[in-house]
C-alpha cells in the first residue's frame, strides 16, 4: 500500500489562511488598545495575509500564474504607487496603497487558486461570521455592547465593524453568502441556510443603512429574476418564504413595534448632492490623474472656498468638513482621474463579462448558482457605491477582493 502524500501545497496554504482571514477581518477587534480599535486590527490581518501569501509564493515559484488578468493587476498596482509622484496627501495616499495593494495580491490568489467548492466553504465562512456580527447588531440594538466596553448609548449600532453604515455595507456579503447557500443546498442545510438569510436580513434593516439596504434589494431581485429563469423554484422554498411572511405578519400583530420603522430624512441625500457637486470640481480642476489616492479629505476645502465665493449659502444643510464624497465613483476620479477609472473599468468589464458567460452557459446547475450568486453580491456593493464608501473601509473592500477574485477565476472551475 502507497502512503498518502502529506505535503503541504500551495494550494493548501492559500485556501486556509483566505478562509481564516475571511471570518477573522469581520470580527477580530482590539478594545481600548489603539487609537482605531476596528481599522487597525482588520488592517493587519489584511496587509499581513498579502504578505504571508506573497512569501509563499515564492516557495512555489513554478506555480506563478501570468496571464491577462495578472497583466492587468500589475497595472492596477502600479497606478496606485504612482500616486505618489502627484498626491496631494500624502499620509493618506500611504494608507490607501497598502489597503489597496494588499487586496489586489488577494485577488490574485483567490482567482488562480479557489475552485467551486472551496466558494461553497467560502459562503459558510462569510455567512458565520455574518450571524456572529448580526447578534452584535441586535444587541447594540437593546443597548448591550458585549466585547466594547467603551461603546456609549448613542444609537449608532458599532458591532465589530464600525459604526452603523459600516455595519450594513459588511451585511451585504453574508446575505448573499446565505442566499447562494439556499440556492445549491437541500433539506436541512437549506434550512440552516433560510435562517442565516433572515438573520442577516434583519440585522441590515435595523442598522438603517439606507446605502446599503438599496443596493441589497437591486441585487436580491436581480439574483431571483435569473434563479426563475435558470432553476425551478421548488415547492419547500415557497413554503418556507411564505412562513416566514406569515411569522412576520403575525409578530406585528401582536407587538407592532417588534419591527423598526425608518424615517426617511431628505437632508442626507441634500448633503450628498453637495460633496458630490464639490467631488466632481475636483475632478475637472484635474482629469487626467486626480489629486492622488484618498486626496479627497484635505483638498475638498480650497474646492468648497471657492464654490462659497460664487454660492453664500452653499453650507446650508451640509457638513462643512467631509472626508469622503459618499460616491466611489467620483472619488475615484478624484483619486486617479480618467486613467484610473478607465483602467479599472476594463478589468471590472473583463471579470463581469466573463462571469456572464459562464453563467449563461454552464450545463452545471450548481455552478450556475454560485456563478448568480457572486454576480448579484458585486452589483449589490455597486449600487451601494454610488451613495456610500465601501472601497475605502478595509472590511468590506477586502471581502469584495475576495468575491471578485472568485469570479475572476473561472478558468478553475471545469
Amino acid at each position: 500500500m502507497e502512503a498518502k502524500d502529506k505535503s503541504i501545497t500551495l494550494d493548501d496554504l492559500v485556501k486556509h489562511m483566505i478562509l481564516l482571514a475571511v471570518f477573522m477581518v469581520p470580527v477580530f477587534i482590539l478594545p481600548k488598545s489603539l487609537s482605531n480599535p476596528f481599522e487597525i486590527p482588520k488592517q493587519i490581518i489584511i496587509t499581513g495575509l498579502a504578505i504571508l501569501l506573497c512569501t509563499a509564493l515564492i516557495w512555489f515559484k513554478d506555480q506563478i500564474v501570468w496571464d491577462n488578468t495578472s497583466k492587468m493587476l500589475v497595472l492596477l498596482i502600479a497606478l496606485n504607487f504612482f500616486s505618489f509622484l502627484y498626491t496631494r496627501n500624502y499620509y493618506y495616499t500611504k494608507v490607501a496603497v497598502v489597503l489597496n495593494v494588499s487586496c489586489l495580491v488577494i485577488f490574485y490568489f483567490v482567482a488562480n487558486y479557489f475552485v467551486l467548492d472551496d466558494i461553497k466553504k467560502l459562503f459558510w465562512v462569510i455567512g458565520g461570521a455574518g450571524i456572529f456580527v448580526s447578534v452584535l447588531v441586535f444587541c447594540h440594538k437593546l443597548n448591550y455592547y458585549p466585547f466594547l466596553r467603551y461603546a456609549t448609548n448613542s444609537g449608532n449600532i458599532i458591532a465589530t465593524i464600525g459604526n452603523s453604515n459600516y455595519a450594513a455595507c459588511y451585511l451585504i456579503f453574508p446575505i448573499f453568502s446565505w442566499l447562494g447557500l439556499l440556492a445549491i443546498n437541500k433539506g436541512g442545510m437549506r434550512l440552516v441556510a433560510l435562517f442565516g438569510f433572515l438573520v442577516t436580513v434583519f440585522a441590515l434593516y435595523i442598522t438603517f443603512g439606507r446605502a446599503s439596504v438599496l443596493g441589497t434589494m437591486i441585487g436580491v431581485v436581480f439574483f431571483g429574476v435569473f434563479y426563475r429563469k435558470y432553476f425551478k423554484i421548488s415547492t419547500d422554498i415557497r413554503a418556507l418564504i411564505l412562513g416566514v411572511f406569515v411569522a412576520i405578519f403575525v409578530a406585528v400583530l401582536i407587538k407592532p413595534n417588534v419591527i423598526p420603522t425608518w424615517s426617511f430624512d431628505t437632508s442626507s441625500i441634500v448633503a450628498r448632492t453637495k460633496y458630490w457637486t464639490v467631488s466632481f470640481k475636483m475632478f475637472t480642476d484635474s482629469p487626467l490623474f486626480g489629486t492622488g489616492l484618498w486626496s479627497f479629505r484635505n483638498q475638498v476645502y480650497d474646492v468648497q472656498s471657492r464654490i462659497l465665493e460664487k454660492h453664500p449659502d452653499f453650507f446650508t444643510g451640509y457638513d462643512s468638513k467631509p472626508r469622503r464624497a459618499h460616491n466611489e465613483y467620483l472619488e475615484i476620479l478624484n483619486d486617479g482621474g480618467i486613467v484610473a477609472a478607465v483602467a479599472l473599468l476594463l478589468f471590472f468589464w473583463r471579470i463581469m463579462k466573463r462571469g456572464f458567460q459562464r453563467m449563461h452557459h454552464s450545463k452545471n446547475k450548481e455552478e450556475m448558482a454560485i456563478l448568480l450568486t457572486l454576480i448579484s453580491l458585486v452589483m449589490a456593493v455597486m449600487v451601494s457605491a454610488a451613495f456610500f464608501f465601501p472601497f475605502r473601509l478595509n472590511s468590506t473592500l477586502f471581502l469584495f477582493s475576495v468575491i471578485f477574485g472568485c469570479l475572476g477565476g473561472i478558468k478553475n472551475y471545469a
